[in-house]
């Protein structure tokens, strides 16, 4: 199945977290759904995170890695997704998790013929990049959040730390047009 990778894939406010953000409702089995099934999905993923991301650099697109590179991406992307998460929910970072997801993208990152460019490399260095801040800064770690509405990483960048949503037009407007039919409808709040 091929996907659309629109602006609203990249609003996790960093790339580590765009790329976790590729399996669709993750903690629903019977719902989840993967972005990134093989090396085309990626080469896609790449070339849109170049377009769209927070950390994408006008003067650098993003290039595809060799096939041989999606597995460990993707163990990558489990381990940002169990170490975020986790802070998101506790308020705290937890240090094994930190060390299995560093390990994991210092591995990928001593890869002959890697550059910051490659993608692998660009999502371990945002994956490290953030765990540093967040496990150094308990404010910076207050930034780390779950979508309301479909539970994606996000990076809470509002001044007051009020982000409630990846993207207001999308996942806001659903809680937004639910709340108004529960008025009408006499419908308690679910």
């Amino acid at each position: 199945m091929k996907f659309a990778w629109t602006p609203h894939r990249f609003s996790g406010g960093t790339l580590a977290f765009d790329l976790a953000n590729t399996v669709i409702l993750r903690h629903d089995p019977a719902r989840r759904l993967d972005r990134i099934s093989g090396p085309e999905d990626l080469a896609g993923f790449a070339v849109a995170a170049s377009l769209h991301c927070a950390e994408a650099r006008q003067d650098m697109a993003y290039a595809p890695c060799p096939a041989s590179a999606l597995q460990p991406l993707l163990e990558l992307r489990e381990l940002i997704d169990r170490h975020f998460r986790s802070l998101a929910v506790s308020g705290e970072s937890n240090f094994a998790t930190f060390v299995a997801m560093a390990d994991k993208a210092a591995s990928i990152l001593r890869q002959t013929g890697m550059t910051p460019q490659r993608i692998d490399g660009a999502v371990s260095l945002s994956a490290l990049s953030l765990a540093m801040e967040t496990m150094n800064s308990a404010s910076k770690a207050l930034r780390v959040k779950l979508c309301a509405n479909c539970g994606w990483l996000i990076v809470d960048t509002s001044r007051n730390r009020s982000r409630i949503w990846c993207d207001m037009t999308v996942c806001g407007n659903r809680e937004k047009s639910r709340r108004h039919y529960n008025r009408k409808t006499g419908s308690p709040e679910a």
